[in-house]
């Protein structure tokens, strides 16, 4: 019931009226796949002004740019416009919702987006490709979406969901309805061939399903699933 107040049958309308080539589209949303990272900033910056574009605009970044971070350096994580570029795609409804805790001012929000292929037709009008899914507001007389931040809310959305993430930890938890398989153990291969080496340093840990790779771990992790060959095939930077 949750699920369909949250992405409502008319949704999928909509994307299936925007990929009309496409005859397998799901008709129910049944799974979802949520990525968390930790002791990160999440995404900062203005959350009413989708046009500030200024250092440190990471939020406008991540939803509203493609390629584009947030100026104030050049490894801005997560603010790089990765938004439109892998996640959508990710989603078989080209769907994705984030709920971030942000370390400039402490606060929660809860947003989400879509971004079909292109623009459609839908009741007789034409629709933009992009939309958002917030609290809506109106701005110097236009009307816009912006973020979810009602204590209730998020708390539903986290319980129901399944999100491990806190209201006191900052960082970026992405929620991705409807996702494209993959195979866990050929993700666990990439992930140990692709960061082996920060983790190694114990600049990062990665938790995928039950498995942990840290600096304790990731060695024999490395001695148990990848042979030299295979390293190789999997053609990653390490």
């Amino acid at each position: 019931d949750f699920v369909n107040t949250l992405i409502p049958l008319g949704h999928l309308d909509r994307f299936k009226k925007s990929v009309p080539h496409i005859h397998d589209v799901p008709v129910a949303i049944r799974k979802f796949l949520i990525v968390e990272d930790f002791g990160t900033s999440g995404l900062t910056g203005e959350t009413e002004n989708p046009g500030s574009d200024e250092a440190g605009q990471n939020w406008n970044a991540f939803w509203f740019r493609e390629g584009e971070g947030g100026k104030e350096h050049g490894a801005g994580n997560g603010g790089a416009g990765q938004g439109k570029i892998t996640y959508f795609s990710t989603s078989e409804i080209r769907t994705i919702f984030a709920y971030t805790v942000r370390s400039d001012d402490g606060r929660q929000a809860l947003y989400g987006a879509s971004s079909f292929l292109r623009d459609y037709s839908f009741n007789e009008e034409k629709w933009l490709r992009d939309s958002y899914w917030g609290v809506s507001k109106k701005i110097k007389d236009s009307l816009i979406a912006v973020p979810a931040e009602e204590q209730k809310i998020i708390q539903t959305f986290r319980d129901v969901l399944g999100v491990s993430r806190k209201e006191k930890e900052t960082g970026l938890s992405l929620i991705i309805p409807s996702p494209r398989e993959f195979i866990l153990n050929d993700a666990i291969d990439v992930t140990i061939a692709e960061f082996f080496t920060p983790i190694l340093r114990g600049d990062l840990v990665v938790i995928l399903g039950n498995l942990t790779l840290n600096s304790d771990s990731i060695i024999s992790a490395a001695d148990t699933r990848l042979s030299d060959e295979k390293a190789r095939s999997l053609h990653t930077c390490t």
